[in-house]
């Protein structure tokens, strides 16, 4: 057993350090796109490069559903508070979740 919790010790550190990694690798990104797209819009073209081709674009991204924004929005549409409170009691006690089965270290000193 103190092998397991040993390797699962080192695998949690090395997650850590690959994840510090990747988050670095993802801001260096972040900067050559703004670089990248900066230039193509303000150039008003195409870039062909290496095969591809690079044009500016954008896009709407939507964040997901949260209860307080549905219930936001059903407020504006449904004057009654009861129907509201009713529509948004059915809506979660008819949410699925998962059961996740794990264990937690806790530190003793």
């Amino acid at each position: 057993m103190e092998e397991k919790l040993l390797a699962y010790k080192n695998l949690e550190q090395e997650i850590k350090n690959q994840n510090a990694q990747l988050n670095q690798l993802r801001i260096e990104r972040s900067k050559l796109t703004t670089d990248i797209t900066t230039y193509l819009k303000s150039s008003n073209s195409s870039y062909v490069w290496d095969g591809s081709k690079y044009e500016y674009t954008e896009s709407n991204q939507f964040p997901s559903l949260t209860f307080s924004y549905v219930q936001t929005c059903l407020e504006e549409l449904i004057a009654d508070k009861s129907q509201v409170e009713k529509i948004m009691d059915h809506l979660k006690s008819r949410r699925v979740g998962k059961t996740v089965v794990d264990f937690k270290q806790i530190k003793l000193n």
